[in-house]
């Protein structure tokens, strides 16, 4: 979303919200359990990113397919790759002890490093946690991945209808139900791989699941896009305190905990019906303040930095603490301080220089295939 654009600029803010919500479900597994289901801001991810890319390109008739990839792979490389940076000496220091250990983590590194997933060797103390990760240096990239993959199709779901996009969309989710069945019977598993896509058991899950995410935020971008729609401004969420109540409402969708076998359901009820429902609400919201517009545009620029860094900063924080014998309660509150301060250094001295560079430098015109 541009700068000159600021119409639908506080569902940035909500995405801030999400990635800091992922951020403490992380840092608290081994504690208070903060967040406990925001595994499904994944999924407000993707319909987000359905819903503003629709916004930017879904006009753009001149667009091939080649240009808007190369679009996507620039906006989303530069903090990835610093990601995998970060989160490489963690697991070269886990794997050191082991004859493979250094080779096998350099070729790990290698294929992350690419986007692509890896389920070879990995030191026995991770390997032996369940299904083995996809991206072992930095796990949160299994979602970018599919982000990307699903960019291959955009410019053809973009021009698909409303009504045609809420079906795929409902399709994919009955999909992805039937397929996380069969591959959690496939590894001799009981319930459902969800939510899935981040490990081998349940990898192939994160097709329907991006699929569904941006076909729906594409279809609800053209159903607010309807004049019917269009002159619906609820005047309590144009104001302050419409965007606060708003974004505690929002962040309360990740504080449920789900009984002993309701995981599953609890996730899906989250995805088809909180998920959009928060989407089509924050793209009507508009604070009319000008010190929380502020902390929304803050939250929206520390989104997808905190995101792609918070779990290398995380295992490279608990290396040192281990390494110094330092109090180990201490720890989250230094993750989470290196994460803020490092996300807020690589967006504003790494990413946005990078990017403006790679856009000035790349001939456009060489992408020309469809």
């Amino acid at each position: 979303m541009t700068r000159s654009d600021r119409r639908y600029e506080f569902l940035d803010g909500m995405r801030g919200l999400a990635a800091i919500s992922v951020m403490f479900m992380h840092y608290s597994e081994n504690s208070f359990r903060l967040f406990p289901t925001a595994t499904c801001a994944v999924d407000f991810f993707f319909i987000l990113s359905g819903f503003v890319l629709a916004h930017s390109y879904g006009a753009r008739s001149d667009l091939t397919v080649g240009s808007f990839m190369l679009k996507r792979v620039i906006r989303l490389y530069p903090l990835l790759f610093l990601g995998t940076l970060i989160g490489l000496p963690w697991l070269f220091w886990m794997a050191a002890p082991y004859p493979q250990g250094v080779m096998k983590t350099a070729i790990a590194g290698l294929t992350n490093a690419v986007y692509l997933p890896y389920f070879g060797w990995r030191p026995p103390e991770l390997g032996n946690l369940g299904s083995p990760e996809a991206y072992p240096i930095n796990g949160p990239e299994w979602s970018l991945f599919f982000e990307l993959a699903v960019n291959i199709i955009f410019l053809y779901l973009v021009r698909l209808s409303m009504k045609v996009n809420f079906w795929l969309a409902f399709g994919s989710l009955v999909f992805m139900l039937v397929l996380s069945l069969v591959m959690a019977r496939a590894f001799g598993k009981s319930g459902v791989a969800l939510p899935g896509g981040w490990d081998l058991m349940s990898f192939p899950v994160g097709f329907p699941r991006v699929i569904f995410g941006f076909s729906l935020g594409i279809a609800i971008y053209r159903m607010l896009d309807l004049e019917s729609f269009r002159r619906i401004e609820p005047v309590f969420l144009q104001s302050a305190a419409g965007a606060l109540v708003v974004s505690a409402v929002f962040v309360t969708m990740f504080t449920f905990a789900p009984g002993k076998g309701h995981a599953a359901l609890l996730y899906l009820i989250q995805i088809a019906i909180f998920c959009p429902l928060f989407v089509v609400i924050g793209a009507k919201t508009a604070p009319c303040n000008a010190g929380l517009t502020r902390i929304i545009r803050l939250l929206g620029f520390l989104s997808y930095p905190i995101y792609c860094i918070h779990i290398p900063v995380k295992n490279e924080t608990s290396l040192l603490f281990n390494y110094f014998a330092l109090p180990t309660e201490v720890e989250p509150f230094a993750a989470t301080f290196l994460t803020f301060v490092i996300a807020a250094l690589a967006g504003k001295y790494l990413d946005i220089p990078v990017r403006r560079w790679l856009t000035a430098t790349i001939r456009w015109r060489t992408v020309e295939f469809r």
